[in-house]
């Protein structure tokens, strides 16, 4: 478990000086799966705010959800208090969803709890849709341009 932590925790930028935490290689993922994660950790924000990239696999709607919309606030207060952060970072990824991708697993062998996929996967997909909406809206609305 500490090595999967380790590598989801991102090198720190060249001009900021180490942290007192776990030595960084240059090894480090730039992308990671975030697998089997029932909410949002300080550690995945952490991640995500630094400029890492997630791809969450999700078995719930509701987790889905999670990974669908930008980093819970007071995770990303408590981070920016604690120095783990800076202002840019979080000004940058305000508007970003936690995950880049999403990848849904329905009856998992593993998973006795979850709905079947032609249950949850339009599920999901509606959850995308009215975020990727909303984004839209704030943003907005969509710009045209005529091409010629």
């Amino acid at each position: 478990m500490n090595r999967i932590r380790e590598a989801a925790e991102p090198l720190p930028a060249p001009s900021a000086p180490p942290g007192p935490a776990v030595p960084r290689t240059a090894t480090a993922a730039a992308v990671i799966e975030a697998s089997g994660f029932p909410l949002i950790t300080p550690t995945l924000v952490r991640f995500r705010l630094k400029g890492g990239r997630i791809i969450a696999k999700v078995s719930r709607s509701d987790v889905a959800a999670a990974f669908l919309a930008p980093p819970p606030e007071r995770v990303v207060r408590r981070l920016l208090e604690a120095g783990e952060v800076t202002e840019a970072e979080v000004r940058s990824a305000a508007a970003r969803p936690m995950a880049d991708d999403l990848c849904v697993e329905a009856d998992g062998g593993w998973l006795s709890s979850t709905a079947d996929l032609p249950t949850l996967l339009p599920t999901v997909l509606r959850l995308r849709d009215e975020k990727a909406a909303d984004t839209l809206m704030r943003r907005g609305g969509v710009k045209w341009r005529t091409l010629h």
